[in-house]
This record gives C-alpha cells, sequence and structure tokens, in this order.
C-alpha cells in the first residue's frame, strides 16, 4: 500500500534519529505512554522531514552527478 512505501522511505532517517528523540523526550516528560506516543508520532515526523529536505535532493544530485559521468565517458 502507499502508506508502507512512504514508511519504507523515510525508514533510514527514522533510524537514525528516533533513539535520540525517544532520550529526550524520557529526560523532558519521564516515562509514560504519553511519552512513547509523543516520541514516535516525534520521530515520524522527523524522519519525513530529514528524508524530503536532504535525502531527496542528494537522491537528484547523485542522478545529476551520474548522468554527466556518462555522457562524459
Amino acid at each position: 500500500s502507499k502508506l508502507f512505501c512512504h514508511l519504507g522511505y523515510i525508514s533510514y532517517s527514522g533510524y537514525l534519529f528516533h533513539w535520540l528523540i525517544m532520550i529526550k523526550l524520557k529526560q523532558l516528560l519521564g516515562s509514560g505512554i504519553s511519552t512513547v506516543a509523543l516520541a514516535l508520532f516525534t520521530s515520524v515526523l522527523a524522519a519525513l522531514i530529514i528524508y524530503k529536505l536532504i535525502e531527496v535532493p542528494f537522491h537528484g544530485l547523485k542522478t545529476l552527478l551520474t548522468n554527466k559521468l556518462i555522457s562524459v565517458n
């Protein structure tokens, strides 16, 4: 489904930053189900933002550079 495709795209960014977000929220808010829910939501949101602002532009740059290298040869 589309939802799982989008989650797959942002999964690496989520993997990189979820632990930092969980630890910081636990320090600020303590342990509890509401902290876990907020950490999950914040992790997915951060992963989406990082994917859109960092990963997508770098993928475009990679494609551009690859095409230029291929056309030179």
